[in-house]
């Protein structure tokens, strides 16, 4: 059994989250399954509804670090009130001005 099977095997429900993962190359040739955000938002729906737990994603905790030109987002997963899960992602962004608009009439 490998990583991926021992982590679902753990959170088992009806839907079967290894017909989703992609695989994902990082470090020009170094490669892991990855599971995107909306099956993962599935999988918790449905593992919750399933054991009668109620559960909540919490995702906006999102800011702006201007010295270091970097949005952060962080989002919390809850379980019956308790948090059982915590992620932050960041990526460097270049913040520009809006076009100012014109009148054309």
């Amino acid at each position: 059994m490998n990583n991926n099977e021992v982590f679902i095997n753990a959170r088992k429900c009806s839907y079967d989250p290894m017909q989703d993962l992609i695989d994902v190359t990082y470090d020009n040739d170094k490669h892991s399954a990855y599971l995107q955000v909306p099956h993962r938002l599935i999988w918790f729906a449905t593992y919750c509804a399933e054991k009668g737990f109620t559960g909540f994603v919490d995702d906006g905790d999102v800011k702006y670090i201007p010295e270091l030109a970097l949005m952060q987002a962080t989002a919390s997963v809850f379980i019956n009130g308790t948090m059982v899960g915590r992620s932050s992602a960041g990526c460097a962004i270049t913040l520009t001005r809006p076009a100012r608009r014109r009148n054309l009439t």
